[in-house]
């Protein structure tokens, strides 16, 4: 049955990590295809990190809203949702990065757990209509079957886990809010994270310094550009505003997968420099392969990311030097 709230054009979006790499992209997207957006996050606008400063000034080009909060501070989290009444909450507020340190525990609690579970119990107790959170393909640990059916997973590390541990508690509470999760496959181009490899592949070649690899130049990442992520969320919402159903769970990723070496040779050509690399002991939580299974999507939305690894880096590249570069 459709929703008759969302019939009408616009709808009221709030989005986390509202100044994150994923979160910032898809506000922009959104926000284009008529939708009102508001954006939170607990980092500062006026950060003096300049890729902050970009996203944000990204947003503001776009007249999208924004609100600073805490998300795991209950209390923040209800002004943000009494304040905006959202329709839909897309939220992709978290703590990044596979790799971590004991120390980093708590804060991973914080931000993936804590924060998610606020997040969720407000969409509850607002009624809010659609609920999609950011997972990660990083929940399929060492398996070779990146299928959202296959339930044989071991995560090889705590934010793995703490993903995984959202995907479990959106389940329990499937009869009190439509939720998707959304296993994102290494999104890659402008505005991006800084510890991703294709970020530091292009750092490193335009600053003649080292990379430094853990593990084998064979391993295999599937590379997906964010303005098909952005394409992604923007059907899967304008999907359910026309009532059809969407799955508990998608990978997001094209479903090709390019070797890291790959990656290296593409950069290389493209900026017209040469890699040095350094080469380290693979990490625990690292995997060798990644490939998602797309069929579930194409059925979904009938669309599936087809921006190469040549493509998205240039544009990826076009944008680190002519944007990111000169604000340094």
């Amino acid at each position: 049955m459709v929703d008759r709230k969302l019939e009408k054009k616009e709808m009221k979006i709030l989005v986390t990590g509202g100044l994150g790499f994923i979160g910032s992209s898809i506000a922009k997207r959104l926000s284009k295809s008529g939708h009102r957006i508001l954006c939170v996050d607990r980092i500062d606008p006026n950060s003096t990190d300049n890729l902050i400063s970009l996203r944000y000034a990204s947003l503001m080009q776009d007249n999208i809203e924004f609100s600073k909060a805490d998300l795991s501070n209950l209390v923040e989290c209800k002004q943000v949702f009494s304040g905006f009444s959202p329709e839909i909450v897309i939220h992709l507020a978290a703590r990044a990065g596979v790799r971590f340190k004991i120390s980093d525990i708590s804060s991973y609690e914080r931000d993936n757990l804590c924060a998610f579970t606020n997040v969720i119990q407000e969409s509850i107790e607002n009624s809010v209509s659609l609920f999609l959170y950011a997972s990660s393909s990083s929940v399929y640990g060492k398996s070779t079957e990146f299928l959202e059916s296959n339930f044989n997973l071991h995560q090889q590390g705590i934010y793995a886990s703490t993903k995984y541990s959202n995907e479990v508690i959106a389940h329990a509470l499937r009869d009190f809010v439509i939720s998707v999760g959304l296993r994102f496959f290494t999104v890659y181009g402008p505005l991006g994270r800084r510890d991703m490899a294709c970020w530091k592949v292009l750092e490193s070649l335009h600053h003649n310094v080292p990379f430094r690899l853990f593990g084998s130049v064979e391993n295999a990442r599937d590379f997906t550009y964010i303005d098909d992520v952005a394409e992604v969320l923007d059907r899967l919402v304008m999907h359910f505003s026309r009532g059809y159903l969407l799955p508990k769970i998608l990978n997001v990723g094209k479903g090709k997968s390019d070797m890291l070496i790959d990656l290296f040779n593409q950069a290389q050509e493209i900026t017209q420099r040469e890699l040095d690399i350094v080469f380290d002991s693979p990490r625990n939580e690292d995997v060798i392969y990644t490939q998602a299974d797309t069929r579930l999507l194409q059925e979904t939305i009938s669309y599936v990311p087809s921006t190469t690894l040549t493509q998205g880096l240039n544009e990826f590249n076009r944008w680190y030097v002519n944007d990111f570069l000169k604000s340094d």
